[in-house]
């Protein structure tokens, strides 16, 4: 925000009222200067903007997350034919929550692209998540860390639900053109799929 203007900051309805988080504080702070609306967004919830259209799956009406992280905003995006599951950092308990709400068969779980939950964490992508959402290629953001992320058990159950496995650790950015019907995907050290 400090370097591009933003119109719509969409935050998880979950963090409404909360006070005395110190980066929350500041994001708000920041939008406020920036005359930045804020939209506190819940599961049914849906944002089009021109051919993009963003739905909230998480949190759902009563949600109350049990840590931090179970805070994350998950989304479907959709543009054309091409479709992205966006899931923050939840683990695996919300995994089952959210499919639990929809259905494991539910298509509006299906996804091409899947952001991996908590940079490839131990407690995130379960078996049962990664076969629901059946993405051709998983991408977890994630740079050195202390905590050992991506983990070889998140990595091995992503490849195992059939989706190449793409951690920007060792790919750099990862970036997916598409028309809204074939996309390709990239990375910023040169390799190149398409679809």
């Amino acid at each position: 925000m400090r370097h591009k203007r933003v119109r719509r900051l969409i935050l998880p309805a979950t963090l409404e009222g909360v006070e005395n988080d110190i980066y929350l504080d500041m994001l708000i702070d920041a939008a406020g200067r920036r005359s930045t609306e804020i939209i506190y967004a819940r599961a049914g919830d849906i944002f089009i903007f021109g051919d993009l259209m963003i739905e909230c799956l998480y949190p759902f009406e009563n949600t109350i997350p049990a840590n931090p992280n179970e805070h994350s905003l998950v989304k479907l995006i959709s543009y054309g034919n091409l479709r992205f599951m966006m899931t923050g950092d939840i683990a695996v308990n919300t995994e089952n929550e959210i499919i639990n709400h929809y259905g494991d068969f539910s298509d509006i779980m299906k996804a091409d692209v899947l952001k991996v939950s908590h940079h490839g964490s131990r407690h995130s992508s379960s078996e049962r998540f990664l076969n629901t959402v059946g993405a051709r290629y998983g991408i977890i953001s994630v740079g050195r860390n202390p905590h050992g992320h991506p983990t070889r058990e998140a990595v091995a159950r992503i490849e195992a639900s059939g989706a190449v496995v793409l951690p920007t650790i060792g790919t750099g950015a990862v970036i997916v053109t598409t028309d809204g019907v074939d996309y390709s995907v990239k990375t910023m050290l040169g390799l190149e799929l398409g679809h």
